[in-house]
C-alpha cells in the first residue's frame, strides 16, 4: 500500500494537489507480475488520482475506502513518506519503505519531529526505480532494517501490543473506581 501525506506547499488554483512521483510504468515493469499496488492518497488530494485503465488490474485506488486500519492489515508492506501512518503501521510488524522524492524540500518547508534520515525503519529512497529495487529484495528487508525497525517501534510505540486496549480499559476503570 502506498500512503503518502499531502504537501501543503503544493497547490493549483488554490487547491492542494499531489504530484504523484510513483511511476506506474516502472511498477509494472519491475513488480507488476508479482504485486498489487493499493494507492491510498491523503483525503485532501485523493480525488485527483489518475490510474491508467490498462493498469487498474494491479494498481487500485483505495483512497475512499473507509478504513485505513483494514487496509493496513490487508497489505503486505507500506510505502509512505513523512506521513504519520508509519507509526500506526509499526504494529503490523510488516516492512515500511520511505519514498521521499522531495526530501530536502519537505524537510526545509515542513520539517519533522525526529531525525528522519537517521531513524526511519526502512529504506529511504528518492525515486521509484530505487523503491521497486528495494521491494524486490524481499526478506533482505529484515536483515538490513530489523534492528532499526524494533528501535523505532520501541521509541514511538513502546506501549502498543495485542492487549493494549484491555490494559488501558482496566487501568482507566481502576482509577475511576478509586475516586
Amino acid at each position: 500500500m502506498y500512503a503518502p501525506t499531502f504537501r501543503d506547499y503544493e497547490k493549483s488554483h488554490g487547491r492542494f494537489v499531489l504530484d504523484n512521483q510513483l511511476d506506474f510504468d516502472a511498477f509494472e515493469r519491475q513488480l507488476g507480475d508479482d504485486y498489487v499496488l493499493l494507492m491510498r492518497e491523503h483525503v485532501v488530494v485523493a480525488s485527483k488520482l489518475q490510474i491508467p485503465e490498462a493498469m487498474r488490474h494491479n494498481i487500485i485506488n483505495v483512497s475512499n475506502y473507509p478504513s485505513v486500519q483494514e487496509l493496513m492489515i490487508a497489505s503486505d508492506m507500506l510505502i509512505t513518506d513523512y506521513s504519520s501512518i508509519m507509526f500506526d503501521y509499526l504494529d503490523t510488524n510488516k516492512p515500511i519503505y520511505f519514498f521521499c522524492y522531495d526530501l530536502e524540500k519537505y524537510l526545509t518547508l515542513r520539517g519533522v519531529y525526529f531525525d528522519f534520515t537517521k531513524e526511519v525503519p526502512g529504506p529511504l529512497v528518492e525515486n521509484a526505480s530505487a523503491l521497486f529495487d528495494e521491494i524486490s529484495q524481499g526478506d533482505q528487508y529484515w536483515q538490513t532494517y530489523g534492528e532499526k525497525y524494533q528501535a523505532f517501534k520501541q521509541k514511538f510505540a513502546p506501549h502498543d501490543g495485542k492487549h493494549t486496549a484491555s490494559i488501558v480499559y482496566q487501568t482507566f476503570f481502576s482509577m475511576v473506581n478509586k475516586h
